[in-house]
């Protein structure tokens, strides 16, 4: 827990997770494996609060959005967990990492550059390169999907 809140100080400390030196967070030993079951959400007393969508590249368009994590694994260019979001809400998110995400709990839409709309329910995934810009509607109160980001060198 103390190495998630140094983490997630460093991140906010500067103006991109790129520039950040992050220290690691392992809470998966070599050879072992961590699940993440669709419909199986993590309570938010495991999680850490983000003050501010734009620590991770998001502008509020509209509503009340609170975002959380756990992280289970960092590095200084790749982390994993689960990410939460609540709250009615629309934000632009310019993307400070390569993500590849799955829906656990929830619904929301993704439009992206090419204004193509998705819908994502549990069980559906997508990759999304650092720098793209989408923007990202809540269709449910929670939604709660696992992640894996890793931090491109330009």
């Amino acid at each position: 827990m103390r190495r998630m809140m140094i983490l997630l100080s460093m991140m906010f400390a500067v103006p991109s997770l790129a520039q950040a030196q992050l220290p690691p967070v392992d809470n998966v030993p070599v050879g072992e494996q961590v699940t993440y079951n669709l419909g199986d959400t993590i309570p938010q007393s495991e999680m850490i609060e983000f003050p501010d969508p734009a620590a991770l590249g998001g502008e509020v368009l509209w509503g009340k959005l609170r975002i959380f994590a756990r992280f289970d694994y960092a590095t200084p260019t790749a982390s994993a967990g689960i990410f939460e979001a609540t709250g009615p809400s629309q934000v632009r998110i310019t993307f400070p990492f390569t993500e590849h995400g799955t829906v656990i709990s929830g619904a929301f839409l993704m439009k992206d550059e090419t204004g193509e709309t998705r819908l994502y329910l549990p069980g559906d995934s997508y990759l999304i390169r650092q720098g793209s810009v989408v923007v990202w509607t809540m269709l449910t109160p929670r939604m709660q999907k696992s992640f894996f980001n890793m931090l491109e060198t330009p």
